[in-house]
């Protein structure tokens, strides 16, 4: 998408430490998750990988909320409200605020609300076109690599390709790219000349880097920083430059908590 007109600023936020998030490091500390992985490394489809994660699934499995219900921890709450007293204190506060409609998400906001009091000023929509990548599997498997151990033919078409792999009910990162690239384009002509703040996800974001910093080679650049896993909390920030007709990346995942 070439863009013709930009917001005069664009703040970009992943939510903060999730209840999920803090569950699955967690998972990632348990030595029978451990034993199952690098059974999983070694041979994915073998019948000892396969018992380690069916007895991981009856292990973890129905412990959380949907994905669109899963809240902050408490950790993420103060990541909140510290990332806005210093985001308060770098720039002034947004004419609009844009917010994924997951709860996490709109937990986080009213966290940076509380740390930057401005923002309650501010014009809010909440909008689905900003959710995280929509896997479905997070409340039948838990982690990719026990979906993976536990359905052969997906693992070879996620081999195949990460980035095409569209999960069963689910997207894949086109899908989430297109549906991210569509909404940009309308908030950012309707919001020319506007500060804006979008409160949203990691795959997301990335979405949304791709669409402000106009990527080429999108499939390849997008796998690249999606596998970075940006901080929670982390700030994209933009400054258009009239003169120059394109925007200046001014933070790039930066954490201030």
């Amino acid at each position: 998408m070439k863009i013709q007109r930009y917001p005069q600023q664009i703040v970009v936020i992943r939510h903060g430490l999730s209840v999920l998030n803090k569950f699955l490091s967690d998972i990632e500390q348990d030595k029978q998750y451990q034993r199952f992985l690098k059974k999983f490394r070694k041979n994915p489809h073998s019948a000892s990988t396969q018992r380690l994660a069916n007895r991981l699934n009856r292990k973890f499995v129905g412990k959380l909320p949907p994905d669109a219900a899963i809240p902050l921890s408490p950790e993420g709450r103060a990541q909140a409200i510290t990332t806005g007293m210093e985001l308060e204190k770098l720039m002034e506060a947004p004419d609009v605020i844009i917010c994924s409609s997951y709860k996490r998400a709109r937990h986080t906001l009213e966290y940076l609300k509380c740390g930057w009091f401005d923002l309650n000023t501010a014009e809010v929509i909440y909008d689905d076109a900003f959710r995280e990548a929509e896997t479905n599997i997070s409340n039948i498997y838990m982690t990719y690599e026990v979906f993976l151990a536990l359905n052969p033919q997906d693992k070879e078409l996620w081999d195949a390709s990460r980035y095409f792999y569209r999960f069963p009910r689910g997207e894949n990162f086109p899908d989430l790219i297109q549906r991210v690239e569509s909404a940009m384009g309308v908030y950012l002509e309707r919001y020319a000349g506007k500060k804006v703040l979008i409160v949203g996800h990691h795959g997301t974001n990335v979405a949304i880097r791709s669409v402000l910093e106009e990527w080429n080679d999108t499939n390849a650049i997008f796998m690249q920083e999606y596998e970075k896993e940006s901080p929670n909390c982390g700030v994209l920030a933009y400054t258009h430059l009239p003169w120059a007709g394109k925007l200046r990346v001014d933070f790039l995942n930066k954490q201030l908590w």
